[in-house]
């Protein structure tokens, strides 16, 4: 099953990250007004406390809290994170493309 790459975009570009030291950030739940901490692992990969992440591998399904604090580390190198359904979607923006967990890929393009 695909996830709604657009809406879960959307939804992660409404959070406010802010730095909370050592690769650890505070995001801001742009519905709730609930702070959830995300952090980044050794292994490049990132946890978030929020429940999504208590159920799912947020390695393998990424939480919009931990996709917000990725958008906002590309934003400090002036770049602006999108996400596709499918890898043919994310391949025809002819950007930097990854996959970020089942059904879900990221391009970043510059500029924010």
């Amino acid at each position: 099953m695909k996830r709604q790459a657009k809406s879960l975009q959307s939804k992660a570009k409404k959070h406010d990250v802010r730095p909370a030291g050592r690769g650890q950030f505070w995001a801001i739940s742009a519905t709730s007004g609930k702070r959830y901490l995300v952090s980044q692992l050794e292994n490049g990969g990132f946890a978030c406390t929020c429940d999504w992440s208590r159920f799912h591998r947020t390695d393998f399904e990424p939480c919009s809290h931990v996709l917000a604090v990725q958008d906002f580390l590309e934003s400090l190198d002036g770049r602006s994170l999108s996400f596709w359904a499918d890898d043919e979607g994310a391949s025809r923006q002819h950007r930097p493309t990854e996959r970020v967990g089942r059904g879900l890929w990221s391009t970043s393009r510059a500029g924010a």
